[in-house]
């Protein structure tokens, strides 16, 4: 069973507690931006902090110090160095434990965008440098 994110499936496996995102022509769709952005993810109950690590139209990588659930939508403020706020809504599409060091350990994060708008989406292309 899979889901559509921009354009790839994205599936699932009871047997593995990754999604794998399946592209027909084995490569991204878009290009990623690598830059290190403060993110708050907010859920039903919860308010996260983290970071970027990078973005692109579809998506975004992002660290945060505790695990975020698969296939749950969070809404997501991206704080610009310009003081700007993107505003988006995203989907949990995979998730990994990555050590930084031997003293810290944060949570690996990739989300895929939920319902972008055209204006949400020119706003992103616009702040993000080219990859």
């Amino acid at each position: 069973m899979g889901i559509p994110c921009f354009g790839s499936w994205v599936l699932t496996s009871p047997l593995v507690e990754r999604i794998v995102v399946l592209d027909d022509s084995n490569k991204r769709q878009h290009k990623r931006a690598h830059i290190k952005w403060p993110v708050k993810i907010q859920s039903e109950k919860k308010t996260f902090n983290g970071e970027t690590r990078n973005i692109s139209e579809s998506g975004l990588l992002i660290c945060t110090k505790e695990p975020l659930r698969l296939n749950q939508d969070y809404s997501m403020s991206i704080h610009s160095p310009d003081a700007d706020i993107l505003e988006f809504n995203g989907k949990v599409v995979w998730s990994d434990l990555y050590g930084i060091d031997e003293s810290e350990a944060v949570y690996g994060i990739g989300i895929c965008f939920m319902k972008v708008s055209e204006t949400e989406l020119d706003t992103l292309k616009r702040k993000v440098p080219n990859p």
